[in-house]
């Protein structure tokens, strides 16, 4: 195959954890040191030594043949010694022919399956798109399970180009990818009639974002038999007005009976008081990755304690909020301020309210048409949800926004008591909190009781500037001051 080398080994007894093992002897990387080099736990490194995984990922070995100067074909074979069949690449209808769904992974979506079915009869481009943990791969792996045809599935990695893709395409040792990997995708995609399934495509990616939106704008375009489906976080920009349009399907958080079926998979007590699985399920606005990580830290740390749980638990960590602030980190200062204004109202709300009470700052004739175009933006990305004509941010979103705002207000206040300087309270001058709906005025006092008092102090500064720079920001340090005060005299009220 076109850019690796020779063998190192071609003994056909040897198999692929006694080859993997003599491989980390003879260069000295330690499991740890691989992991970081794959993108992997240093724990999978251990089960490929001990044989505990028998079906290593496609991309996963095309790796370590690049590290360990290895023929892929060579590789193959030594996993096929191991009766270690490939799961990533499949022909025909075969025993092997399934992609591996761990028990704790499967999620009840006969509705989206069999919708997913019909866009796979009519359509050459399917795009699945939701939040973090929603579940889109999952019902990708599901739904290449129920198909006979030809199929290849690829999970792409931070480091995944077109090159790579167009490889895994057609993996053969007479192939060498030479001239526009596009081109050699889309000719596969004609030539024979394959479901092709693209799990985790970052089409936001700094360096490849712009070639994925190429390839998939070509393949919708394109005439050929195939169907391609694509699971992404947020869908390409433009998808609109190719033509003919993919088919979309953002998927939305379970249901409550399915969340609460999927928390008795996971191990959480079918007798578990049903207003407490509840406030569970409105904590996570079913999320399955959430509610994983719920139920896993209820049976480990608080003995299935649901109660003690909901008490003392904090929401969400790790890959989603960085996923999340990483989208906001990418706004618009327009995007930013509307998804910042969703925030506060807290309810579904549809776009022409949005266009009417949204603050009209801007005052030119274009504003309706760039508020549309906001929208949409917070929808491509995935930030937004919608039902019957409504926006509404999603419970995971929501909830980290609030906290984004509350951080970027404190920390507007605290500049401002350096230096007085009115042009440093962005949000402040720009939004009206006095209808907030987040308790912002209750949290903020309660991070910080003196810093509102003390910016209060300043608000002579405010009210000598013009009206246009002024904007809320009189009202809302006398809001937020009102509620110091109130919260100053229940504390004084609790002490008596």
């Amino acid at each position: 195959m076109g850019g690796y080398n020779m063998a190192q080994t071609s003994n056909k007894d040897q198999n692929f954890p006694t080859w993997l093992e003599n491989q980390l002897r003879r260069t000295g990387l330690s499991n740890r040191q691989l992991a970081k080099k794959l993108g992997v736990l240093p724990a999978l490194i251990g089960k490929w030594r001990r044989g505990d995984v028998k079906t290593p990922k496609l991309e996963n070995m095309v790796e370590l043949a690049k590290i360990f100067n290895e023929d892929l074909n060579v590789l193959m074979e030594l996993v096929k010694n191991s009766r270690q069949p490939i799961i990533d690449k499949h022909r025909g209808d075969t025993e092997t022919d399934s992609i591996v769904v761990e028990v704790e992974d499967i999620i009840d979506r006969k509705d989206e399956l069999k919708k997913l079915d019909e866009y796979r009869q009519r359509s050459r481009l399917i795009l699945i798109t939701g939040i973090l943990g929603i579940g889109k791969s999952i019902l990708a792996k599901t739904f290449y399970n129920l198909q006979s045809q030809e199929k290849i599935l690829f999970k792409c990695n931070y480091k995944t180009s077109i090159k790579d893709i167009a490889e895994y395409v057609e993996l053969s040792s007479e192939y060498d990818l030479i001239g526009d990997p596009i081109r050699f995708i889309l000719q596969k995609l004609k030539r024979d009639r394959h479901l092709l399934v693209l799990d985790n495509l970052d089409l936001e990616h700094p360096e490849h974002g712009e070639s994925y939106r190429q390839l998939l704008e070509q393949i919708a375009e394109t005439g050929h038999q195939s169907c391609v489906i694509v699971t992404c976080r947020s869908l390409p920009r433009g998808y609109l007005s190719w033509e003919p349009s993919p088919e979309v399907m953002r998927l939305n958080g379970l249901t409550e009976s399915e969340a609460y079926n999927f928390l008795v998979s996971l191990g959480i007590s079918p007798e578990s008081d049903r207003e407490l699985l509840k406030a569970l399920f409105n904590k996570y606005g079913g999320n399955p990755f959430g509610l994983r990580l719920a139920a896993r830290d209820i049976l480990d740390n608080f003995k299935g304690d649901l109660s003690a749980y909901l008490k003392h638990s904090t929401l969400f960590v790790g890959d989603l909020h960085d996923e999340i602030q990483n989208s906001i980190q990418h706004l618009s200062n327009l995007e930013l301020e509307l998804l910042y204004w969703l925030a506060l109202q807290k309810e579904a709300i549809c776009l022409g309210d949005i266009l009417k009470e949204f603050p009209d700052r801007y005052k030119t004739s274009s504003r309706s048409t760039d508020i549309n175009k906001a929208v949409k933006e917070l929808d491509r990305r995935s930030l937004l949800q919608s039902h019957d004509s409504e926006f509404y941010l999603q419970t995971e979103v929501q909830t980290y926004v609030e906290i984004y705002f509350l951080n970027a207000v404190q920390s507007e206040l605290e500049d401002f008591l350096l230096d007085a300087d009115v042009y440093k309270l962005q949000w402040l001058r720009c939004l009206n909190l006095s209808d907030e709906q987040i308790k912002l005025r209750d949290r903020l006092f309660r991070r910080d009781p003196e810093l509102m008092g003390q910016a209060y102090g300043n608000l002579e500064v405010i009210s000598r500037q013009p009206e246009k720079i002024i904007g809320h920001a009189i009202a809302n340090f006398n809001y937020l001051n009102l509620g110091l005060h109130t919260a100053t005299r229940a504390e004084k009220t609790l002490v008596l």
